[in-house]
């Protein structure tokens, strides 16, 4: 026998096996272990059904009716029958671990943690053993007891595709993205195109903000199963987020169409449709998913968003009492919050949305483990490392794309601006991009060199993203607003770009911040009244510091005199871009691109006056935290 053919011994033997049919799954083992002696595989999988065992295991016949039993369905049966046997056998490896998985399938899981745990004792040599224990332990939240079991059944098992995969769920949960990635990566490398895996690498990716890997996975599991609704979706949301609306709406309705009863995507593409202007359908599909699901707490936060509310409201009302179950889970009460919070506005009750707030608020702080301190730390660090980018600039590429920053605080009109300026028809608004965070954000901190090299390799790799997104045009507009704390950074690499630095109101900077739930989880600061002006005042002390070397090289947008005098000023800004006047960029409101941030409902109107003064309605209930802003 080749080494080929006990390959395809083994995987023949295997499938027996997952059919039932051990008899013939032994004899095909026990051909490869009287050709090779030492094979693991064959040594383990006989183990398993109770042949060639390890010391202390009963005959076959006594084992094999208990796995026949098994592989009817029949558990209570099994676990009855195991435990008498192992009065007789107590060393039994193969009784503790049928035991175990008979009690998983039972959904005793505590029962189920104790016979896997002692079977491992018992045979620690058996890669299997080792995994069943890991899927308890992970399925009790164990998961740091249950990485260490995968690894070592991977370790013992090299091979077994399956293990990488249960490795790199678990590793996912206690957010080891890195890891993860590996242990898919390799899990595909043995077994090549399984959509499950791509799916989960696709997570993985995503969650490291690496979009186009994401993509790239996302669209591998569809690839295999065209059908995996779960791929549909996932590929929707990560679209989604580099601006491709209607490609997101598409993933998502073939998801429906697998999935008809598929909360998630009517929820993401209700927000898609919310994000494209389509307010009737997008509260329809948060209706939709919410009747599925009246737990979700995001499809009510979603529908509390595109509703106006009245005292009497049905949704109100079952919002009221969902925040009030005994059972809630604390992320679902956040979210509540944030919904509850926006409904009481809606009716007059500003002392209850502040106290809606507050809660939420404080919930979600929590989770993110969010102190101001690293924030400081941060703004340290950068100011630190700025004087690096003020040596020299690259010269300007010869031609080719141009980014328009648009920067400020969040929630301070950068998606108003952004809306103006990508009217003309010239420019591609590419609404938030992460692309400076990404490449940029060890350059800034000091973690990496400014050396002329490293700039360079940062232009480049955002440049090539952003001709992505560009459509052909010249210009692109980037308004992430946290691209504030990049700019010594911008204007080395970017010499000729334009930036736009958008002023807004103190108080009202603070409190949009603070009353709006971000699902990002790189805002702790806006959670906290305090930690909100704390982090405003930073913003302000950067930008003092940087007007120091850069102060004509940005230009500043008042978004209060925006809101006054339109015409004039909107003016003065393409002016100032130097893009050419046109008449469009006096109507962003009817500006059809989509908008994916929580601003999309106030670009869809003509510019107004006012909004800057909305908190002040909420002011006697803040405990006077926005006392000592100045405008």
């Amino acid at each position: 026998m080749t080494s080929l053919s006990v390959d395809k011994t083994l995987r023949r033997a295997r499938a027996h096996e997952q059919k039932g049919e051990s008899g013939e799954a032994r004899a095909l083992y026990q051909s490869v272990l009287d050709a090779f002696p030492g094979n693991k595989k064959a040594q383990q999988a006989l183990a398993r059904l109770g042949g060639a065992g390890p010391a202390g295991d009963p005959p076959a016949e006594i084992v094999e009716p208990l796995i026949a039993l098994y592989n009817q369905g029949r558990f209570a049966e099994v676990a009855e029958q195991a435990a008498q046997l192992l009065r007789q056998y107590p060393d039994a490896f193969v009784l503790w671990n049928l035991s175990g998985a008979a009690a998983a399938q039972r959904g005793d899981l505590e029962q189920a943690e104790a016979a896997f745990r002692r079977a491992v004792a018992l045979n620690g040599g058996i890669a299997d053993a080792h995994g069943n224990l890991g899927n308890i332990l992970n399925n009790r939240g164990k998961v740091d007891e249950a990485a260490a079991c995968y690894r070592r059944a991977v370790e013992l098992d090299p091979e077994n595709p399956e293990l990488y995969f249960y490795l790199g769920v678990v590793s996912q949960t206690r957010g080891a993205q890195d890891e993860a990635i590996t242990c898919y990566l390799r899990s595909l490398e043995i077994a090549p195109g399984n959509a499950e895996v791509c799916n989960n690498l696709g997570t993985a990716y995503q969650a490291q903000g690496d979009i186009d890997q994401a993509i790239a996975a996302y669209r591998q599991a569809i690839d295999a199963v065209p059908e995996h609704a779960s791929a549909q979706n996932n590929l929707g949301t990560v679209l989604q987020t580099k601006g491709r609306l209607e490609e997101a709406a598409e993933c998502y309705e073939r998801a429906l169409s697998i999935r008809s009863e598929y909360p998630e995507a009517l929820n993401n593409l209700g927000v898609v449709r919310n994000n494209m202007g389509d307010r009737d359908a997008a509260a329809t599909l948060f209706k939709r998913a919410i009747a599925l699901h009246p737990g979700y707490a995001e499809a009510h936060r979603q529908l509390s968003e595109v509703i106006k509310y009245t005292a009497d409201d049905d949704h109100l009302a079952r919002m009221r009492a969902f925040h009030r179950s005994p059972d809630i889970a604390e992320p679902d009460k956040c979210l509540l919050c944030f919904a509850l919070a926006k409904a009481s506005g809606d009716i007059g009750d500003p002392a209850a949305s502040v106290a809606y707030l507050k809660e939420g608020n404080a919930i979600r702080k929590a989770r993110l483990g969010y102190d101001i301190e690293q924030d400081r730390r941060l703004f340290a660090s950068i100011k630190s490392a700025a004087p690096g980018f003020s040596g020299g600039r690259l010269d300007p590429p010869a031609a080719g794309l141009l980014p328009i920053f648009i920067l400020g605080m969040p929630r301070s009109g950068t998606t108003l601006a952004e809306q103006i300026i990508s009217s003309h028809s010239d420019v591609e608004g590419g609404g938030e991009l992460r692309f400076a965070g990404r490449y940029g954000e060890a350059l800034i901190t000091g973690k990496e060199h400014p050396a002329e090299e490293n700039i360079r390799a940062f232009r480049e790799k955002y440049l090539a993203d952003l001709a992505e997104i560009s459509n052909g045009k010249r210009y692109v507009t980037d308004k992430m607003p946290q691209n504030f704390r990049q700019i010594g950074l911008l204007r080395a690499a970017f010499p000729d770009a334009k930036i736009v630095h958008i002023r807004r109101d103190p108080a009202a900077v603070c409190w949009s911040n603070f009353s709006h739930y971000f699902s990002s989880n790189g805002l702790g600061y806006s959670y906290d009244l305090a930690d909100v002006v704390a982090y405003y005042r930073l913003y302000e002390d950067l930008m003092a510091f940087w007007a120091r070397d850069y102060g004509g090289e940005i230009y500043d947008l008042d978004y209060e005199l925006l809101t006054q005098n339109p015409e004039e000023e909107t003016r003065r800004l393409i002016d100032w871009l130097g893009i050419g006047w046109q008449d469009s960029c006096l109507s962003p409101h009817k500006n059809t691109r989509g908008v994916t941030t929580n601003s999309q409902l106030q670009v869809r109107q003509a510019i107004y006056t006012g909004s800057s003064a909305a908190w002040k309605k909420f002011e006697p209930w803040l405990d006077g935290a926005f006392d000592g802003l100045a405008r």
